[in-house]
């Protein structure tokens, strides 16, 4: 998708989510929708208990600083000032420049706390990607 709305001129920022949740055992990996509890800075307490997992609560808070910086700007890159607490500390992890996504060169932001946020070049199954975005494929995806 990242492909054909960049195509088609629009602003598009890419990310890999790449962080379990701390209840999720190794084996069962990063699944669809455990970016949520990061995006809504764990409102169901989904991310355990602190100081063991600030990691976790630092990227949740840069997730949700990103997201507000986009919504209200259709950037998700913004002022590091924006994730410091009340007392002043920093309560976010440190974030690299997220760049639009660029069809000569791109990159996916990937959500890690154990590393912290990083690049990444996006290739992966590249030339399978191509093929679904063809029209004739998406035509028949719509049909």
């Amino acid at each position: 998708m990242c492909e054909l709305y960049t195509a088609a001129g629009q602003p598009v920022y890419s990310y890999r989510f790449d962080t379990r949740l701390w209840n999720k055992v190794g084996l069962e990996g990063v699944q669809h929708f455990d970016n949520v509890a990061y995006s809504f800075q764990n409102i169901s307490g989904l991310l355990g208990p602190s100081p063991k997992y600030d990691a976790q609560r630092r990227l949740s808070r840069a997730v949700g600083v990103s997201y507000i910086n986009f919504v209200n700007s259709l950037d998700p890159n913004g002022n590091a000032s924006k994730c410091r607490s009340p007392n002043g500390g920093l309560n976010a992890t440190a974030m690299p420049y997220w760049p639009k996504y660029d069809l000569a060169k791109p990159q996916n932001l990937v959500f890690n706390a154990t590393s912290g946020p990083f690049l990444e070049n996006d290739t992966f199954r590249k030339e399978g990607i191509a093929f679904l975005n063809t029209f004739e494929v998406v035509r028949e995806m719509l049909a």
